[in-house]
């Protein structure tokens, strides 16, 4: 799928595309400050959670992943990116075109990212989610709603 999509960049796409492999822990929350968009097409459930995802949505930058990736539960939020329908890489390549033609880019859905990150998957609200689920078992409130539902409910 790389060279597909590397095919693709080079003779469509913005010059502004790279692929640059894998980084040292202590370069990823800089390179990730730096994103507009993170695609993470994943084709199998190896990668799990992808913990990119949200670190990437913390950092304010959209996301664009495939549903084989868990953290592509954050997506059902239309303002943090999208869920890719295919992964062939001009499917790939349509979701890039459809998030840069939205307002999704802009600077203040940027920050809101950045915010919903902290109030839905951060330690802090997991540990909050934890407490309301406790307290559900326990009868004394009702389960809890997902813990990536609207902020207003956590």
């Amino acid at each position: 799928m790389e060279a597909a999509a590397r095919e693709l960049a080079a003779g469509t796409g913005p010059a502004s595309v790279s692929f640059l492999g894998p980084l040292p822990m202590s370069e990823v929350n800089d390179f990730l400050a730096g994103l507009d968009i993170l695609v993470v097409p994943s084709l199998t459930l190896d990668d799990g959670w992808a913990a990119v995802v949200c670190e990437a949505l913390a950092a304010g930058a959209a996301v664009i992943a495939s549903n084989k990736v868990g953290a592509s539960i954050c997506l059902t939020e239309p303002r943090n990116g999208l869920v890719l329908k295919s992964t062939d890489p001009r499917a790939v390549a349509g979701a890039i075109d459809e998030v840069c033609a939205s307002s999704i880019l802009d600077s203040e859905l940027r920050s809101w990212r950045m915010h919903w990150v902290r109030d839905h998957v951060s330690a802090e609200a997991g540990a909050r989610y934890l407490i309301r689920i406790l307290r559900s078992v326990d009868g004394v409130a009702p389960r809890p709603e997902p813990y990536y539902a609207d902020a207003m409910t956590l």
